[in-house]
């Protein structure tokens, strides 16, 4: 039977991820990356059957929010060290048709930096993503500005009939506004289906003269109104980004932070391998000095930033 993923179980995953790896230094951590491991392929899986939907394009950005979701597989990808599984979610996100839209991983990368300190969010290893959305907004607000007689709207439809390449036709051409398309019921509420499932910017009537009906499809000026407020949207949230970027580069020295960003440590590698706790923001840190391998001080409640 499918399990139900709430907003609560994902609000907790993380915690309980620490708390396997704090209980059962032996068998926690192979647990906590069975237990990341099929989140992130429950995610992958609803993702795919998301597709499967037909795509929106009015109001499209507004379609699931999955950042509560991915923050949690992020969070809990730091705290187990699980760097596989990050990566290939980060891959999934990014690569064709399960990628993100870019306007909603921006959103993503933006709320990812709330709560959390710098250093704190570079422990997620998000620079991979960071990098592509940064990519993809500016190549978006590269190109020009839609012209004020271009009415076109070059948008997939997921039905391939012949009456659909006829709209797509209609669709794409930037100089016609309205066509007039003579049909019967049938497959004029075929193509109102079409229009009303995708939330296309147009409108359609029927004209009861002749036989069969006409099918009168014409484009809206919500055409425009959409594209400025996007590439608006667009600007901000590419300022936004480059605002936050220390979040999310690479750094040279070696460091650790608490994936909830309450604090940071210093670390080194000693010749063995061990990783060697050096100092510390918090008291209790900054007392001691130890000797400890990797996993220990992630079961101390921090997240190593190797990435």
């Amino acid at each position: 039977m499918a399990v139900r993923r709430t907003s609560t179980w994902l609000a907790v995953l993380p915690a309980l991820l620490r708390e396997l790896l704090d209980a059962a230094p032996t068998h926690g951590e192979a647990a906590a990356a069975w237990l990341l491991t099929r989140e992130a392929k429950a995610f992958q899986q609803a993702r795919l059957e998301s597709l499967r939907l037909p795509a929106i394009w009015l109001g499209g950005d507004k379609g699931a929010d999955h950042s509560k979701t991915l923050m949690a597989l992020f969070t809990g990808g730091a705290i187990a060290e699980a760097w596989s599984t990050r990566d290939d979610l980060i891959a999934f996100l990014t690569t064709g048709a399960t990628s993100l839209p870019i306007v909603e991983a921006g959103d993503l990368l933006v709320a990812c930096t709330e709560g959390r300190t710098p250093a704190a969010v570079r422990t997620l290893g998000l620079h991979a993503l960071y990098r592509h959305v940064v990519d993809a907004l500016e190549r978006m607000l590269a190109t020009t500005p839609r012209a004020s007689d271009d009415w076109s709207i070059d948008f997939p439809l997921r039905c391939k009939c012949e009456l659909c390449a006829t709209l797509r036709t209609f669709l794409r051409d930037r100089g016609r506004v309205e066509q007039a398309w003579p049909l019967a019921e049938a497959r004029r509420q075929h193509v109102q289906n079409v229009i009303g499932s995708h939330r296309l910017p147009v409108t359609y009537v029927t004209s009861r003269r002749g036989s069969p009906y006409s099918l009168v499809v014409t484009k809206q000026p919500a055409l425009f109104d959409h594209e400025a407020a996007s590439r608006a949207r667009q600007g901000a949230l590419l300022r936004s980004l480059k605002e936050r970027r220390a979040a999310f580069v690479r750094l040279p020295r070696d460091g650790a932070e608490r994936p909830d960003g309450r604090g940071s440590c210093a670390t080194r590698m000693d010749p063995q391998g061990k990783r060697i706790l050096i100092a510390g923001n918090h008291a209790e840190d900054a007392k001691r000095v130890v000797r400890l391998p990797a996993r220990s001080l992630a079961l101390h409640g921090h997240a190593l930033a190797r990435t």
